[in-house]
């Protein structure tokens, strides 16, 4: 494999080096320079060194950027290391903006995301852009209504999409007793919370000391996805836009479960330290036999590796089951459509020429040549050439010269995830003026209040859940919803939340009467 890596390294640095010679006539004319993330790295200042790696991930990457140099003469591709995902890549990017440091295109979610972004002046308008590309209509509206206001369009997606969902071990299921309608290891169709908890029960084991699953305080994050109305309410006083709604009546039932999945039932774990990767490994170290995570890390075909095959499960995949997640006790099976992918948006200092460049090269990264290229590559490595289920944009599922993506997942990870695609799309706040501005702020009061509750063995009756989640109210209000949105009036509210309960009333009418209209007539009716 050693032998095999240094050969296509090399064949990538040769085709470099000839493609170099062939735009060398240009470099003395060219005028725009975009700084882009990711690209090789410093470490490999030769091309010896970078050959001596093996690094072929890195080798293309230098490839495909001069490529792009020799298709777009005018354009020079400068590769900068950045920081796009850490707990302090917000504050590095606040800081690389300021000093002009920053990449022509970066993720916003650590400094509020799209929405507040484009209220704060900290990306670019790209919708003569956008729309001057032909493919664009093909993207998926759920992909790009986050990226949207007033008709503008202020991000693109990445290469792939993603939705929430649960896997789980069919053998765990299977060795448990545990099978659907149709007779297989699986979680019944439509299944709830309260399923969820007899068959976390079912399949935790206390004397090999594993789990059915794990819930962490920060999967509240999913809950803001799969419940998107409980988490806030509009302010009455209208002094404010919002107040936190942690005590509706969805949180205070769906605590009190989980609770009791922690500390009576001891079936899964919980832990204010376990995040995205932790809670991977309690999966792959089979130390749970459930995990609820994005169907990115569900479904990626050679991503996952645990255990010790066995005969009826030689293969992860074939272990491996994925479904939807769980939905709310007595509410018809209401799990709306969590499809989505990472938005990253243009620096907004950048110059109109260095915009049409960095767009065009990122549009070519992400759903061109660049990224036909990359399939290709991975092909000759012997590795998957599609590495998830579901792409924003429809070319990037049959690269050229390649097999569809369709011969390289189980028929049951597709079936899933168009069916979670195909879920109903609930109306979205931001599209009637109504974003929330302080979203990681929000997140943060958010998490620490569920890390009250599920972390303290004591905190087990709904009185004391609901107290905790009104503590977290208050400290929500005071810090991260402490603002109103200017522009915003009580028609905004009254046409949202009209729009939202003929949604649920239509879509979900079990849900519409036990759960979201109740909380209509409590909180969300302030006109």
């Amino acid at each position: 494999m050693e032998i095999r890596k240094k050969f296509m390294v090399g064949l990538i640095i040769s085709s470099l080096v000839t493609g170099m010679l062939a735009i060398s006539a240009f470099a003395a004319e060219k005028k725009i320079k975009i700084k882009v993330w990711a690209g090789p790295p410093t470490a490999y200042p030769t091309v010896e060194e970078m050959l001596e790696t093996t690094d072929v991930f890195k080798a293309r990457d230098l490839y495909e950027e001069v490529l792009f140099e020799a298709t777009h003469p005018g354009v020079d591709v400068v590769p900068v290391t950045w920081d796009m995902w850490s707990k302090e890549a917000g504050r590095k990017l606040m800081s690389g903006l300021a000093s002009g440091e920053a990449p022509c295109l970066y993720y916003t979610g650590h400094i509020g995301g799209i929405q507040t972004c484009i209220g704060q002046g900290l990306v670019a308008d790209i919708t003569d852009l956008w729309n001057a590309w032909p493919p664009h209509t093909e993207v998926p509206a759920a992909f790009m209504a986050p990226a949207m206001k007033d008709g503008h369009v202020y991000a693109i997606p990445q290469d792939l999409g993603m939705s929430w969902g649960v896997a789980y071990r069919k053998d765990w299921l299977e060795s448990a007793g545990v099978f659907n309608a149709e007779g297989k290891p699986a979680p019944p169709k439509n299944w709830t919370w309260t399923d969820y908890a007899k068959i976390m029960k079912k399949i935790t084991n206390p004397k090999k000391g594993t789990y059915g699953g794990c819930l962490p305080p920060f999967l509240q994050d999913m809950i803001d996805w799969e419940w998107d109305a409980p988490v806030l309410r509009p302010d009455p006083t209208g002094k404010y836009t919002w107040r936190a709604n942690f005590d509706s009546i969805e949180k205070i039932k769906l605590f009190k479960m989980w609770h009791d999945m922690i500390y009576v039932d001891k079936s899964v774990m919980t832990g204010a330290d376990i995040w995205y990767g932790e809670i991977n490994d309690t999966f792959k170290t089979e130390k749970c036999g459930t995990l609820i995570l994005k169907t990115i890390h569900l479904c990626a075909p050679d991503h996952w590796h645990f255990g010790k095959p066995s005969k009826k499960y030689p293969h992860f995949q074939e272990c491996v089951g994925i479904t939807f997640l769980p939905a709310m006790p007595d509410s018809g099976g209401m799990v709306p459509n969590t499809l989505h992918t990472n938005l990253f948006a243009f620096n907004p200092t950048l110059s109109k020429e260095e915009l049409k460049a960095a767009f065009d090269y990122y549009i070519w990264h992400w759903a061109g040549e660049g990224r036909s290229i990359y399939r290709r590559m991975r092909a000759l490595l012997g590795y998957i050439p599609y590495w998830r289920v579901i792409s924003p944009y429809p070319e990037n599922r049959h690269a050229p010269g390649l097999p569809p993506f369709t011969e390289f997942f189980p028929p049951e990870y597709i079936k899933i995830n168009q069916e979670m695609a195909n879920l109903p799309n609930a109306p979205r706040r931001d599209a009637f003026g109504l974003s929330q501005i302080h979203g990681k702020e929000f997140g943060d009061v958010y998490i620490s209040t569920a890390e009250k509750i599920l972390c303290d063995p004591n905190c087990n009756t709904v009185e004391k859940i609901t107290k905790v989640l009104q503590e977290g109210n208050k400290l929500a209000d005071e810090t991260a919803l402490n603002y109103k949105i200017k522009g915003q009036t009580m028609e905004d509210f009254k046409k949202y939340y009209t729009a939202l309960g003929e949604f649920y009333e239509k879509n979900w009418p079990e849900y519409y009467k036990n759960y979201w209209y109740p909380q209509f007539e409590k909180s969300y009716k302030v006109w």
